[in-house]
């Protein structure tokens, strides 16, 4: 009797080190995207699907979230791990300035805790009218409904702060509606908004699916008094990621434009608490950049933005230490 308790204690002894090195395995990271269907969500998808699959030492997982503030908030609160924030929206929040005026002037408020981890070129922004609207240019959204992006969004900030170059302020001048991207689309195509304001890759899933059915033009930014307005804001600034683009004719099968239409793109970062260890973000940045081939064909010909070369520009924050072993392991840093 003896022999067989020592033998079952054993037994336990060996399923409790097993089980527990099974819990510690499958350790949850949470990785904030954006609103569900949207380019920054599926990209998060893809990332996640390649630290999943050559990093099984935790278990990666997608949250659906409102967008770049939202993340920002969770990651400085440690409710997520790692987050796409736009590094626009990112050096805002650090300084206290535009969409984040109001805060209180503390190390805490203004995010100094986030720490890089990469740097893409990702999402340019849509102001999407049915081609039998009256809406050609900014100023004709005077007095019209506009679905300006989920609260918090970058696409909500930026269409915000375009229309106000424009001279056009939310309710004042247009109903602005706040929703995410999913219902947007929808509400397009119900005709209970006028404009859908939208970022994302060109051309974009959630943008073919919507005007599959129905006749387009995008609104194009090219008042440059209104361009002006936006680079002495900074909404427009290639040291913080936001560039002047253009989406060309034929981008999407039902787009009427007949030139190409100008607007914004901007640069997506993902980002991490500090204290989230080095181990976890050195294993998520490896498994995308030693498998980039096998993100290209998940994500399509938009995922190029997603390479060594540019991994670091931009970044609005210090680089975390996981992420920077495994650049410099690739000859990117020293």
């Amino acid at each position: 009797m003896k022999k067989y308790i020592t033998h079952l204690s054993t037994a336990v002894v060996i399923l409790v080190f097993l089980f527990s090195g099974q819990a510690l395995a499958q350790k949850q990271v949470l990785v904030g995207g954006a609103t569900v269907g949207t380019t920054p969500y599926v990209f998060a998808l893809g990332f996640t699907t390649l630290a999943n699959k050559y990093y099984p030492n935790y278990k990666f997982i997608v949250q659906g979230t409102g967008g770049s503030t939202e993340n920002i908030k969770l990651l400085n609160q440690k409710e997520i791990d790692i987050a796409m924030i736009t590094p626009s929206v990112l050096m805002a929040a650090k300084q206290g300035t535009r969409w984040f005026k109001d805060l209180k002037d503390s190390k805490k408020e203004r995010y100094d805790n986030l720490r890089g981890i990469f740097v893409y070129f990702s999402t340019t922004l849509h102001f999407i009218a049915k081609d039998n609207s009256v809406i050609h240019a900014m100023n004709d959204i005077k007095g019209k409904r506009v679905a300006v992006g989920a609260p918090g969004s970058t696409a909500g900030l930026w269409s915000i702060s375009i229309l106000e170059a424009h001279g056009l302020k939310k309710n004042i001048d247009y109903r602005g509606i706040e929703m995410d991207a999913s219902t947007a689309s929808q509400a397009w195509q119900d005709g209970m908004v006028d404009v859908w304001c939208q970022l994302s890759e060109v051309p974009g899933g959630l943008v073919s699916n919507a005007t599959a059915l129905n006749k387009f033009r995008l609104i194009p930014l090219e008042d440059e008094k209104a361009i002006k307005t936006l680079r002495e804001n900074k909404v427009i600034s290639l040291e913080e990621g936001t560039i002047l683009t253009s989406v060309e004719p034929g981008a999407y099968p039902t787009m009427t434009n007949k030139k190409a239409t100008a607007t914004l793109r901007t640069l997506a970062s993902y980002n991490a608490h500090k204290d989230v260890s080095d181990d976890i973000i050195y294993g998520f940045t490896k498994a995308i950049f030693d498998h980039l081939d096998e993100l290209y064909k998940q994500l399509g010909p938009t995922a190029s933005g997603i390479n060594l070369k540019e991994a670091l520009f931009g970044m609005a924050v210090p680089l975390h230490p996981g992420a920077a072993k495994c650049f410099q392991e690739k000859g990117i840093i020293k």
